[in-house]
């Protein structure tokens, strides 16, 4: 008898015992392995799957959480995708050796130790989010092409013992937030281009620094001169036994290190008379080669000087915004005739509308905003955590009180956007300012500097579709039906003038629910418009999608080849009308595997009305007109299609929800009440009319 309920004890114990994995770190797997190309890794797949329970490889588990991830040097490629924040469990994560493109995510795993992601391909900046990973140890991303200044970010990183990030193409100065780094003791940053004095590691117990072949000027801190001087060659840095050698120096003969190659260099009594000629040439040469090299610069910058003059725009500062401090209205009047030729990537900024003038020659005055770093750091609290209302890959928002009590909203742009040239950056500005109509986030003005630059837009008070749509009881907001007709028309009139009215036209690129800002009376209003060519001058043209776009609401032409036009930003469009049809997200991971991507799992229901009854946002509790419904949904399925010559131009979406929302008005006015359960059965009967 004992000998039988130990059998049936352990029989029950075993399913226990064997734990599958944390769906959350399936989902962060799944959207890696596709995010890397879907390469041949054992175990691996796109869809579910165990990675606990059947060993993929690289993985290392602690129960149902993973708790390392190593998959360095196996020639991976693709980029890191968006999720790897799901594994909250990670402590190892190790990509290193590989071929991995795009920017770091901004979702990391929030708790890992070791991060290594040397020697890959990847750009842009260091992602904001470093600063909430506080069990951060190791964080090695050097031998990549990462640019841009390094962010101030380190307060709250305290653990930190070992940083690389070297080899790769930062600027600008060290952040003031190192000297938070009491752990640091490895810190690598040679090979860079960063500037300014090293005064800011002064107090670090560095027991190995290297900061050679950089521009770092000053004097190197007493603590910090014990090290060995080979970390500060090729800098203009002072000892106190003297200053260092900008480039390597010439030891003496006699130390017995020297290698013979060393010996022979000029400077050396001991060679030969053909050594002594032979350096006497090389050093003529250097001499030419080094006048050669100013010349050079000097007439590059002539040219520059001259291209710059103001040919093409007649700028005209003066006093506006009399209460707001030191800001200033910039008005620029743009002759057309004048506009130089521009690449590819200058195409995409907005200098005309189709509506207003054919006339290639006649002048578009625009004005904008130039507001004072200082004016905004105090309107933002020194942009303080309180302030942020936003949050992006690239940016992040805040809300901004003036001093004459105007509240605007400040998007502060991270420092991959630094590297962009000044008139690069300018341009783009002028053809933001360019932007005028009813349904796009008006653009006030700009701040620009030394480390920063940041967009000043008008402040919505009333929240984004997305936190309307799903932020549950928090918001309280609840969206009727004609609201949804009235918030998609909006928003599609907003394209319509990007990509029909504008000259050239605009493609959003990043066309989303958290980009469409609702008014008090949820007029939508489209922000981050004309930002493409701001994206491309700050990937230095790289187009592997990491700063466009978002996952769930990519076409399939931009998730297979990089490839985008205005019929992309139809198809994200198309999703949003899904979200303001179904309530759902583009992609939600906590629901069956068959439902999380919403296109896959509506698209093939939009043609049958019993399916729609059943797919659509069961908060609306029935109060929709059934036509309505399913001519909603017809324009959504033409919007998702996946090619995308099939897709209609936005100002065919515009005539077809402008209708909807006419026969929604009528129905209402002849009801005399809102469009509730009635009008829904009456309306599935009038289908067979």
């Amino acid at each position: 008898m004992k000998l039988y309920i130990f059998f049936v004890m352990s029989s029950a114990l075993v399913p226990i015992a064997v734990a599958t994995t944390s769906p959350d770190d399936v989902f962060g797997l799944n959207v890696l392995f596709t995010a890397i190309g879907s390469p041949t890794l054992p175990g691996w797949t796109a869809q579910g799957g165990d990675p606990c329970m059947d060993h993929w490889k690289g993985v290392i588990c602690n129960g149902p959480n993973i708790t390392e991830l190593n998959l360095s040097g196996l020639n991976l490629m693709g980029a890191l995708g968006y999720a790897l924040d799901k594994l909250t469990a990670l402590m190892i994560l190790d990509l290193s050796n590989n071929q991995i493109k795009g920017d770091i995510p901004f979702q990391l795993p929030p708790n890992v130790q070791k991060m290594l992601l040397a020697n890959n391909q990847l750009v842009g900046a260091l992602p904001y989010s470093l600063t909430y990973m506080s069990n951060l140890v190791n964080l090695n991303v050097s031998h990549n092409k990462l640019s841009g200044n390094i962010p101030d970010i380190f307060h709250e990183v305290v653990t930190l013992t070992t940083l690389d990030l070297s080899q790769n193409n930062l600027t600008g100065t060290l952040p003031s937030s190192f000297a938070a780094l009491k752990r640091l003791s490895s810190l690598h940053l040679q090979n860079n281009h960063l500037v300014g004095t090293i005064d800011t590691l002064a107090d670090l117990p560095l027991k190995d620094l290297d900061v050679s072949s950089n521009n770092f000027t000053g004097n190197i801190p007493p603590k910090l001169s014990l090290l060995p001087s080979s970390g500060y060659l090729g800098n203009n840095l002072n000892m106190s036994t003297g200053k260092l050698p900008s480039m390597a120096p010439s030891p003496a003969p006699s130390d017995s290190k020297l290698t013979k190659s060393i010996d022979a260099l000029p400077g050396d009594p001991s060679r030969n008379a053909n050594e002594s000629n032979r350096g006497l040439k090389v050093g003529h040469i250097a001499g030419i080669v080094a006048a050669s090299i100013i010349i050079i610069v000097l007439i590059i910058t002539a040219i520059f000087f001259f291209a710059w003059k103001p040919k093409e725009m007649n700028i005209e500062i003066k006093d506006g915004y009399s209460s707001q401090g030191d800001s200033r209205e910039t008005s620029a009047k743009w002759k057309h005739k004048a506009v130089p030729d521009i690449t590819t990537i200058r195409h995409l900024i907005p200098t005309v509308e189709k509506s207003r003038s054919t006339d290639k020659s006649s002048n578009s005055s625009i004005s904008a905003s130039v507001f004072d770093v200082m004016e905004l750091q105090a309107a933002t609290n020194n942009f303080s955590q309180e302030k942020l209302i936003g949050e992006g890959t690239s940016a992040r928002v805040y809300k901004a009180t003036l001093k004459n009590g105007k509240i605007l909203a400040v998007k502060k742009l991270d420092s991959s956007i630094q590297t962009v040239h000044d008139k690069d950056f300018f341009d783009v500005m002028m053809g933001i300012s360019r932007l005028r109509h009813a349904n796009i986030v008006e653009f006030v003005g700009y701040s620009t500097g030394i480390g920063h630059r940041m967009l000043v837009y008008e402040y919505i008070s009333n929240g984004t579709l997305h936190e309307a749509l799903h932020s549950g009881e928090d918001k309280n907001i609840k969206l009727s039906w004609n609201t949804r007709i009235k918030i998609a028309l909006g928003a599609a009139r907003a394209l319509e003038y990007l990509h029909e009215i504008c000259e050239p036209m605009v493609v959003h690129r990043n066309f989303k629910s958290s980009n469409i800002l609702l008014e008090d009376d949820f007029t939508p209003r489209l922000s981050d418009c004309g930002l493409l060519p701001l994206t491309y001058f700050g990937s230095q043209c790289q187009l592997p999608g990491q700063h466009m776009g978002s996952f769930g609401y990519s076409a399939p032409e931009f998730a297979m080849s990089g490839a985008f036009s205005a019929k992309s930003d139809v198809y994200s469009f198309g999703v949003v009308m899904l979200e303001l049809l179904t309530g759902r997200k583009p992609l939600d991971s906590s629901r069956p595997r068959t439902e999380q991507s919403l296109v896959r799992w509506a698209a093939p229901q939009l043609n049958d009305i019993d399916a729609l009854f059943r797919i659509v946002d069961p908060s609306l509790k029935g109060i929709y007109p059934a036509k309505s419904l399913a001519r909603f949904a017809d324009i959504i399925a033409l919007c998702v299609q996946p090619d995308p010559e099939f897709r209609p131009p936005m100002s065919e979406v515009v005539q077809s929800l402008v209708r909807l929302l006419q026969r929604a008005s009528i129905i209402r006015r002849r009801s005399g009440d809102e469009l509730g359960f009635s009008q829904r059965v009456i309306e599935r009967q009038d289908l067979g009319e």
